[in-house]
């Protein structure tokens, strides 16, 4: 990268990296002197470049001091051409990267969770448990966010912000040196996912990166966050993206816990359907139950000992109709079960066939008709 150094009113350049960094070893620069390279929107000062000098004012970790060439942050040519310039990423675009990151990863994993052991998601994502999960899951989210930096050199949430971890030396971090960089910003930045813990743990993290100070996981481990891509829209891009993302999911799971009441007549009917075909006497089989337009249900029954070509059919829908349905009613409006659905005002509809499924009659009875004194 080609550097332009304007000191005193005087400017100079262009000159390399080496040289930019053998001015700022031997004093040649200090912390106001301006500097420019191409593609940058405007001079920046010394200081706000990482790796280039240490201001005496500062702590000593604020920015690595520069003692040697390998010491220093130096993009290879690779990443020059898309840097605007290696500045550490402010602490905001870092937050929303972060969490639009760790949350795709957690909703993966339950996806993932519940389809290889349903009971077990169901147990721990009831009501009231979603924090629960979301502490679960979190560890393992950090290491496949390792394993997605591995293999593609950045995570969705980094690369639409702009943002790529790297070494101070410029190159890709290692598996291994990631996932120890994830499992510190794991403990440290986010708390374990524990709520109150995380408060502090993200204050603390923010009031140092806003001050351009290293956060600890980057000291230990040397790495850094750099800022490659410039773009005031990035972070509120990635910000709107989680926010739709976790508010869409969110009412979603709201309409899970409070269904309407044709989901409720569904649901109700699929688990009455899983015990069935039955024999509930010897002349006569519960085949299944249906969900109709209008929240009515279907009762379907098998009397396997008649036929209808041998029947009186006349005869036949005079029983139906008469004391087999005041029966059937009475069965109906009396049963806990099936009170919820009363008053919902579904219409109950039970549908007779023979040995060979033709349909013999049908009774149907109407939710108003369990009012009092209509039994």
């Amino acid at each position: 990268m080609q550097w332009y150094v304007r000191r005193g009113g005087n400017q100079s350049g262009p000159i390399d990296d080496v040289a930019l960094r053998q001015m700022a070893a031997h004093g040649e620069i200090n912390t106001e002197t301006l500097l420019w390279c191409p593609g940058a929107e405007g001079w920046r000062k010394a200081i706000e470049i990482p790796g280039l000098i240490t201001p005496p004012d500062l702590p000593g970790d604020t920015i690595a001091p520069v003692r040697t060439a390998a010491d220093a942050v130096s993009l290879p040519a690779n990443l020059q051409s898309e840097a605007i310039v290696a500045q550490l990423a402010r602490p905001w675009p870092r937050y929303w990267a972060r969490s639009f990151d760790v949350f795709l990863w957690t909703i993966l994993l339950a996806i993932i969770f519940a389809a290889v052991s349903p009971k077990a998601f169901d147990a721990v994502s009831g009501e009231g448990k979603g924090q629960v999960l979301s502490v679960l899951l979190l560890p393992f989210a950090m290491l496949l966010d390792a394993i997605i930096y591995s293999a593609l050199q950045n995570t969705p949430g980094k690369w639409l912000s702009g943002i790529r971890v790297l070494s101070i030396r410029g190159e890709q971090v290692p598996f291994r040196q990631y996932l120890i960089r994830n499992f510190k910003v794991y403990l440290r930045g986010l708390g374990a996912g524990i709520g109150i813990v995380a408060l502090f743990t993200l204050l603390s993290s923010y009031r140092k990166a806003d001050k351009n100070q290293l956060i600890s996981w980057d000291t230990e481990l040397e790495t850094r966050a750099f800022q490659l891509r410039s773009g005031w829209w990035r972070p509120y891009t990635v910000a709107i993206l989680y926010l739709a993302t976790f508010a869409g999911l969110t009412y979603l799971g709201l309409r899970q816990s409070d269904p309407s009441p044709e989901q409720q007549l569904r649901d109700d009917i699929a688990a009455s359907n899983k015990g069935l075909p039955k024999m509930i006497d010897e002349d006569t089989r519960f085949d299944r139950v249906e969900a109709l337009p209008g929240l009515a249900v279907q009762y379907d029954y098998t009397l396997t000992k008649l036929e209808a070509a041998s029947l009186d059919k006349q005869l036949l829908d005079s029983q139906l109709q008469g004391d087999m349905r005041t029966n059937v009613k009475t069965s109906l409006c009396s049963s806990a079960d099936l009170k919820k659905f009363r008053d919902m005002g579904s219409t109950f509809q039970y549908q007779y066939r023979d040995k060979n499924g033709e349909i013999l009659g049908v009774i149907r009875i109407l939710s108003s008709e369990c009012a009092a004194g209509k039994l």
